[in-house]
């Protein structure tokens, strides 16, 4: 008969993976950042390059049944007149190959060897020093991100392939930016929301948890001041009068958007509106598009001559649907659905994390002095609130 203790950890190890978190990725994280840490100590650089490369050799990480034995960390250094130092975004580079007859892309990276690369906006006269200063601070937000990245990779592992059409509209939103703020929130959420983005959610916020020692006592704060909550939960309450309500507030902004475009937005505000959500929609239906037929092409000579036969059959059905919508409120309606729906089901997931918070035992020795610093009386209540109708 097994051990109450090996019972605690396959019920901890089924309990993890039900929530789409890979046993050990939390933990390899961790392993990834101290790896890191430790091998940036006492490392010199020439300030002067604007890329650099830092190999974890012979390493020995474990995220689920995929095992990790080199790591590559590259670091991106973007030198602007500012006075911070700020990661801007981290990613995973995979390769993959168009297949000849359908939009499956065969995912041809070796897992065992995992690339992470962190982009950084630095001052101009900037230091290394400095930048693993601000990569200790981040501690906390780093290896969450990690894990992140992680999963990205386990999930490539596990599916062996890629969706050409799911590709495409994630990488769309991606290559959009109009300085408009509702607009610009509007990008994020297509990315945020999507189905790529969304299967690493949970081990991300399982890291957080774990890093940032998140106790059931104090997981819903945790939970609403986190950032992937608010965008989950901007995502739930979405709709498209909202987006065109506020835009009223950016009428100078939009006017900029036209000449900077050179681009007649119309004369009324509500004019105004419909043409940059017209524009929005008209570049993300382009760049998915552009993105799904690179995607698709396997060779130079379907790049000269275009697609062939089945081949050409699934892009043709592909851009016709893409182009279903053929107005501003229909798609942005479609959005709209699309948004509420993955804000309340992700939302609703990654509340289950709230079991993989630790429970705090307490021995309180001193009673009176432990509830006047806690000021416990606070808690007190007037009536019973779990009547027969609760």
């Amino acid at each position: 008969m097994a051990s109450k203790s090996n019972l605690k950890l396959t019920i901890k190890k089924i309990l993890i993976e039900s929530l789409g978190v890979p046993e050990g990725i939390v933990e390899t994280s961790e392993k990834l950042y101290e790896d890191l840490m430790r091998s940036l100590h006492n490392t010199s650089v020439d300030e002067n390059d604007d890329e650099f490369e830092f190999d974890l050799d012979n390493v020995n990480y474990k995220v689920g049944d995929l095992d990790i034995d080199f790591v590559k960390v590259i670091f991106e250094i973007n030198k602007r007149d500012i006075n911070d130092y700020v990661i801007t975004s981290y990613s995973t580079p995979f390769r993959s190959r168009a297949n000849t007859d359908n939009d499956k892309l065969e995912v041809v990276t070796n897992f065992n060897e995992f690339i992470v690369k962190i982009v950084f906006v630095v001052p101009k006269d900037w230091s290394f020093d400095k930048l693993v200063d601000l990569l200790k601070r981040e501690k906390s937000e780093i290896i969450p991100t990690f894990s992140h990245e992680l999963m990205h990779a386990y999930d490539f592992y596990k599916r062996k392939y890629d969706m050409a059409s799911g590709r495409a509209k994630y990488q769309a939103p991606q290559n959009l930016y109009l300085d408009i703020k509702p607009i610009d929130n509007f990008l994020h959420l297509l990315y945020f929301t999507h189905a790529i983005e969304n299967t690493v959610r949970s081990s991300e916020l399982a890291a957080a948890v774990k890093i940032n020692k998140v106790t059931r006592d104090n997981f819903l704060d945790f939970l609403k001041k986190d950032t992937t909550y608010k965008n989950l939960n901007d995502a739930k309450n979405f709709s498209y009068e909202k987006l065109k309500s506020e835009l009223k507030n950016y009428i100078p902004e939009i006017d900029e958007f036209g000449n900077h475009i050179n681009q007649y937005m119309g004369d009324t505000d509500e004019e105004k509106i419909d043409e940059v959500l017209r524009l929005i929609r008209v570049n993300l239906i382009n760049n998915t598009g552009d993105s799904y037929m690179d995607l698709m092409t396997l060779n130079h000579i379907e790049q000269m001559f275009g697609f062939q036969g089945k081949k050409n059959e699934i892009v043709k059905k592909f851009l016709k649907k893409l182009v279903k919508f053929d107005n501003n409120e229909d798609f942005f309606k479609n959005e709209e659905k699309l948004f509420n729906f993955i804000g309340d089901k992700m939302i609703r997931k990654i509340s289950k994390l709230y079991d993989m918070a630790a429970s705090e035992n307490k021995s309180i020795k001193e009673w009176d002095l432990h509830h006047k610093i806690n000021n416990s009386i606070k808690n007190i209540t007037t009536e019973i609130k779990f009547g027969a109708n609760y």
